[in-house]
């Protein structure tokens, strides 16, 4: 799977619609892309407005620089893993993905990923740490909507993601 791949994946997941959900911590999106996430991107400040506007090309080069390359996902050799943990990040924050990616392959989990990371990854399992990713991905959704009830109205959404992602983890058994 291709970052070009991963990226298509995610926006399909995403879709290209804006919201601004009250419930939603992410605040103003489309195709995934938040407020926070423009900015950065951008680095420099940018509006609503700017997200409503917001083109899928430059979504497909945020998610590229933002969720691949800089997060150094992209040394993933495995390309169902990668794409995972890419889409761990999108929904979870890229240090918190990174962290589950580390605690699934037994190293510090400081959520960066750098050669010791990457070298226990690559020499691991990928149908094991992807299902491993998943687990923590359940628990961290359960403990969010726990903590802050107002996430329930996201628990169906979120569970159809990672069952999506289980069934592709099956389907290669």
């Amino acid at each position: 799977m291709t970052a070009a791949d991963i990226i298509t994946a995610i926006l399909q997941r995403e879709g290209a619609a804006y919201t601004d959900l009250g419930a939603d911590k992410g605040g103003p999106t489309r195709y995934g892309i938040t407020l926070a996430s423009l900015q950065a991107y951008r680095q420099r400040p940018v509006t609503a407005d700017d997200v409503r506007l917001l083109t899928e090309a430059e979504a497909r080069a945020c998610y590229a620089d933002r969720y691949i390359r800089r997060p150094h996902f992209d040394g993933i050799a495995d390309g169902d893993l990668q794409a995972e943990v890419v889409d761990a990040g999108v929904q979870h924050g890229q240090p918190t993905a990174a962290m589950m990616l580390q605690r699934a392959a037994h190293v510090a989990d400081d959520g960066t990923i750098g050669p010791a990371t990457l070298a226990a990854v690559n020499a691991s399992s990928p149908k094991r740490l992807r299902l491993l990713v998943l687990g923590q991905r359940f628990r961290l959704e359960g403990h969010l909507i726990t903590r802050d009830h107002a996430q329930a109205c996201f628990a169906e959404g979120w569970a159809n993601r990672l069952v999506d992602l289980l069934d592709d983890v099956a389907a290669d058994l």
